[in-house]
């Protein structure tokens, strides 16, 4: 029996409109209230609260004969259907800015212009002549400068930090002003960070740190920012205060105050293999799977389990696993990439058939009944989440008792500078990098246990289970 069939059948899958299960009918599910959401064999579409901007009739056959090309996938009218569905579903828009963003990465990947019907990806990161041009603009504008707020949505600051240490802690805010926040030029906007005492009030001013901010923050836009935070010398309770700055100046309260515990040792965190080669994308996921491998032969003896992978995409990593037995829910925000996906391996690996499946859905709403799978599985997607723990928690919720949690390819080295992490942020993606030490917060807030652990040079590899 195929894998949906049989979670179809235990009342396992939920619809994502109403919550009630769904059934299979004439090899395809169907909602009660008779939404069809798509063929068994897949993929399938959960999504929610989303509207589509660009439809089949409107995609180019050049750009489907391109990625259909690419893909090495044959020449049927079934293939280049279901590529132009693919396409199309690039012009997928959700309330969240982020996850539209998402939804539009297959199109962006293969420089497929049509995503840009509808609403626009976010701004890229402005050339130098770009903010020459502004500073001009605003110099000869007679309308008055908007002004600037900044408004604290979470943090994972902690609730401890060692003495004098400098430390990278994220910081999640959304962009309350009318205006942009800019990164460089005129106006430059940073996050000035201070200590006081907690009893007395006084300001450690050897602690103060100054953050450019990543990238031009527009107006609504939510983002997590990487702060440089360096902690007093001095033990005892101390509050932390962060504050938006403009050129230099403070333009309003401090957005976070945050009382911490400074202790003159170390932070412990979990235990885990230290390698320091920095891996190739395409070698970092294939050790991840070989450490997932090991943690269930070691966990499980050998016999087969059912998982989520949760941002798989196109070429779930799981796939490794469904190919030693195992069964496996790739699921994604992206139906395009959902779509292509099903459609490759149907192709190329057809002995995963009833085993493999492709669902598109939001992470932290999963459309599944409680206790499901033995366990949830993330390669390079946990850090795209806006709230780590609430996921956590989510994929408790759809774990049977006793189950795991995999984390592969999770860089664990902050670096507000690094490139590719700008650009990412200039697409609109959730971009976010976790110290080991924040990581182990999660895992303690959500209630797991590390099992086993690796990191290569900056990538994490953890196995959990639930404590």
């Amino acid at each position: 029996m195929h894998f949906i069939e049989e979670l179809a059948s235990t009342e396992k899958l939920l619809c994502p409109d109403t919550g009630t299960p769904v059934r299979a009918r004439d090899g395809r599910l169907i909602s009660a209230s008779g939404r069809d959401l798509g063929s068994v064999a897949g993929p399938l579409d959960f999504l929610k609260g989303h509207r589509k901007t660009l439809d089949v009739s409107q995609v180019p056959a050049a750009d489907v004969e391109r990625l259909r090309a690419h893909l090495e996938l044959p020449a049927t009218p079934e293939v280049t259907a279901q590529i132009a569905a693919a396409i199309a579903a690039t012009g997928i828009r959700f309330d969240d800015a982020h996850l539209s963003a998402e939804a539009r990465m297959l199109a962006e990947r293969f420089r497929i212009p049509e995503f840009a019907l509808g609403d626009a990806p976010a701004a890229k990161i402005p050339t130098t002549i770009d903010r020459l041009a502004a500073s001009f603009g605003r110099a000869f504008s007679k309308a008055p400068r908007a002004g600037y707020r900044i408004e604290h949505l979470s943090n994972s600051i902690g609730e401890r930090l060692s003495a004098g240490q400098a430390v990278y802690r994220s910081v999640r805010v959304r962009n309350a002003s009318d205006a942009p926040l800019q990164m460089e030029g005129d106006g430059a906007a940073t996050i000035e960070t201070r200590w006081t005492e907690a009893a007395s009030g006084a300001i450690a001013e050897t602690a103060a740190t100054s953050n450019a901010i990543p990238v031009d923050i527009e107006p609504g836009r939510e983002i997590t920012l990487i702060l440089r935070v360096r902690a007093p010398a001095a033990s005892g309770q101390h509050t932390l205060h962060a504050g938006l700055a403009i050129s230099g100046k403070p333009v309003e309260p401090p957005f976070l105050a945050a009382t911490v515990e400074i202790v003159p040792c170390e932070l412990p965190v979990f235990e885990y293999e230290y390698f320091p080669t920095q891996l190739e994308y395409g070698a970092d996921h294939h050790f991840a799977m070989l450490e997932a491998a090991q943690f269930l032969e070691a966990r499980y003896g050998g016999q087969p389990v059912s998982m989520l992978e949760i941002g798989g995409g196109v070429h779930p990593t799981a796939h490794a696993l469904a190919l030693r037995g195992h069964r496996v829910v790739s699921s994604d925000i992206s139906h395009s990439e959902s779509i292509l996906g099903s459609l490759h391996f149907r192709h190329k690996m057809p002995q995963l058939d009833e085993s493999l499946a492709f669902i598109s859905c939001e992470g932290t709403t999963l459309p599944f009944a409680g206790e499901t799978f033995d366990g949830v599985m993330l390669f390079a997607a946990f850090h795209h989440f806006a709230d780590p723990i609430a996921l956590l928690h989510e994929m408790r919720r759809v774990s049977r008792p006793g189950g795991f949690v995999f984390l592969g390819c999770e860089s664990c080295a902050p670096d507000p500078a690094n490139k590719q992490y700008r650009e990412e942020l200039s697409r609109g993606i959730n971009e976010q990098t976790w110290t080991l030490a924040e990581f182990t917060q999660f895992f303690r807030a959500a209630g797991l246990k590390v099992v086993r652990a690796r990191v290569d040079s900056n990538s994490l590899k953890v196995g959990l289970a639930w404590s």
